[in-house]
């Protein structure tokens, strides 16, 4: 609701998921009569998206910054799910930033979700609560853990996967990420420098204002530099 409301604020209709995955947001966007395309750098979550949209859109293979000129310049680009901290260093997400810049009219809008670092290292990291998924014959079960390190977080996902079948063996896996740690201040800095105006910032996707200290997450809604056409 508060993704289709900036939408539609801002007229938009067509819209970039960039950091798609399995392509659930580009899925609901379609239903509703939005104009969708996606890119994600893990081509097995770009095939499940195609598989999703049925057609309805495109979906690439692509990083953050080869979506620069991917696709036609679109009204929106939505990077959620915590994706641009995967950038891994500042200038990773200053390239990322002018990538998006790229694939947006003038006057198209950006949303930016994330989780709030400033908040998250100052807690010192550590477990999130375990979460349970199961999904088309298979029980998942995922741990993240933060380490805070001078600059940088990483993020360890351990993952158990086990079909639901009677003695079925249980597959443990482990990812790693380096993570840049963005914080609000910083974030709005480089927006500027990469060509776009700061409309607001939120402490989640309620719209709530964005407060460093107790928000868990922060969304970031910008406008690239320009008129519109």
């Amino acid at each position: 609701a508060f993704v289709e409301e900036v939408l539609e604020r801002h007229g938009a209709r067509t819209v970039l998921d960039a950091a798609c995955g399995t392509g659930r947001h580009l899925e609901a966007l379609a239903r509703d009569g939005y104009a969708v395309s996606g890119s994600d750098i893990a081509p097995e979550m770009v095939e499940r998206a195609r598989a999703r949209l049925g057609g309805r859109g495109e979906v690439r293979v692509a990083s953050f910054e080869e979506t620069a000129g991917l696709f036609p310049p679109r009204d929106a680009v939505l990077v959620i799910g915590n994706s641009l901290p995967n950038a891994g260093t500042p200038d990773g997400v200053r390239r990322a930033l002018r990538a998006f810049a790229a694939c947006l009219r003038p006057g198209g809008v950006l949303v930016l979700h994330m989780l709030n670092f400033a908040k998250l290292v100052e807690e010192g990291g550590g477990l999130r609560p375990l979460r349970r998924v199961v999904r088309e014959g298979r029980e998942y079960l995922f741990l993240k853990v933060f380490e805070i390190h001078r600059e940088k977080v990483v993020l360890l996902v351990i993952s158990l996967v086990r079909e639901r079948a009677e003695g079925a063996e249980i597959v443990p896996r482990l990812l790693r990420t380096e993570l840049c740690p963005i914080r609000a201040p910083w974030l709005a800095g480089v927006l500027g420098d990469c060509g776009f105006e700061v409309e607001a910032m939120h402490g989640g996707f309620g719209g709530g204002e964005f407060d460093e200290r107790e928000s868990g997450d922060l969304v970031v809604v910008a406008r690239r530099a320009g008129e519109s056409t």
